[in-house]
């Protein structure tokens, strides 16, 4: 695994890569305090009490403090996996409502003022300028258009 660390509005998120083929176990405790995204690939889940399998961590998941299912998990990366993680533990025990939003080629999307985006995943043009993320995003002063170029994966923060 390779992590990176994404600066965005002042806080600290945490970008991770898997290869394909990669295992390693993951403990989820029950006050687990993470916003976590999967922009890109595959891993499967299986709960070591028991060897039941859970939903796939796939393209698209989102999981929040609110719906982690706590306990021992083996995890097996089938593609190339990439997640961003929000972990209050390393923003002063912050924990903000983070929202996703996802769009397909072509699809565009109002940013609202005072907005605060993280596109993850992705390449976007807003106001004419093309961005790629990782990138934040900030509609300060007045609503912004953004259109996907390629599927866009963004978390969003209040």
């Amino acid at each position: 695994m390779d992590t990176k660390l994404v600066r965005v509005f002042g806080l600290i998120v945490l970008q991770r890569n898997w290869e394909a083929g990669q295992e390693y176990v993951e403990e989820i405790t029950s006050d687990f305090p993470c916003t976590t995204y999967c922009v890109k690939g595959r891993s499967t889940s299986q709960r070591a009490s028991d060897g039941t399998f859970v939903p796939d961590f796939a393209e698209g998941y989102f999981a929040t403090k609110n719906n982690y299912e706590a306990g021992v998990f083996f995890i097996k990366v089938i593609d190339d996996n990439q997640t961003y993680c929000y972990d209050s533990r390393m923003n002063g025990d912050y924990h903000p409502e983070i929202t996703k939003v996802e769009l397909s080629i072509g699809e565009s999307v109002e940013i609202p003022r005072g907005a605060k985006w993280l596109l993850c995943r992705g390449t976007a043009v807003l106001n004419g300028a093309t961005l790629n993320g990782p990138t934040q995003i900030s509609a300060k002063t007045n609503a912004a258009q953004i259109t996907a170029e390629t599927k866009c994966f963004f978390m969003v923060f209040p």
